[in-house]
């Protein structure tokens, strides 16, 4: 996966420097932009995410980042040149499950959420019974938002930077620990992809479910009428 590109060279965002010492630390092999860890059949890329293990990895490493993608169980995502960043959208169109980072940008609060398109407010809510460590808060979404902890990992940028959480080993353990997790995450993904797309006229994929136009036109329906 790439650690580069797409922004965040500015040394105010610290989570991607971080994403790519806390691979290498865990043994990544590198290659330009694009590092991967074979561990127990199990390849790990900062970027495109941890490989499936049918998957060769120079294959995984020397491929398009849509290879690597569609090959991946997990897709790192931390901050751009803002906290979001455009490779998170390509990662769910592909199925590979997000890992999001919040905070990681020194020109933002330590803790402020991301706010991915569609978010529910993690502050704002509590956590459900029993939810998995690093994740956000829980609660019933509106008809326009999206539950990311649903279909992603996700993780203070500050956790990681303490040590609290060990990154590289939580998700290449998830798969196989947590089986049941993994398989209702990719079910969610699947769903969270409608949302966050333009579907095309005459689309009969996901005709019946609300694309990205539908629920920013409910967002807008639901200001008019409180405003």
């Amino acid at each position: 996966g790439r650690t580069g590109g797409g922004g965040g060279g500015d040394s105010k965002c610290w989570i991607r420097k971080l994403v790519r010492e806390k691979l290498v630390e865990a043994g990544a092999v590198c290659e330009g932009s694009k590092c991967a860890i074979e561990t127990s059949k199990v390849f790990l890329a900062s970027g495109e995410g941890i490989a499936k293990e049918t998957v060769a990895l120079p294959a995984f490493i020397k491929g398009s980042m849509w290879e690597a993608m569609v090959s991946s169980n997990f897709c790192l995502e931390p901050a751009g040149d803002t906290l979001t960043r455009s490779h998170f959208y390509a990662s769910v169109l592909c199925g590979c499950v997000p890992v999001l980072f919040d905070g990681g940008v020194d020109d933002f609060a330590v803790d402020d959420p991301t706010w991915w398109a569609f978010r529910t407010d993690p502050r704002k809510q509590e956590s459900k019974p029993g939810a998995e460590p690093g994740a956000e808060g829980g609660g019933a979404a509106r008809p326009w938002e999206l539950r990311y902890q649903d279909f992603a990992v996700v993780y203070s940028a500050k956790d990681i930077r303490s040590g609290k959480v060990d990154l590289v080993r939580e998700l290449v353990e998830l798969p196989a620990k947590q089986p049941e997790r993994m398989a209702e995450m990719r079910k969610q993904l699947d769903l969270a992809a409608s949302a966050l797309r333009y579907r095309s006229p005459g689309d009969t994929y996901t005709d019946d479910l609300p694309d990205a136009f539908d629920r920013f036109a409910e967002l807008t329906r639901h200001l008019a009428a409180r405003y």
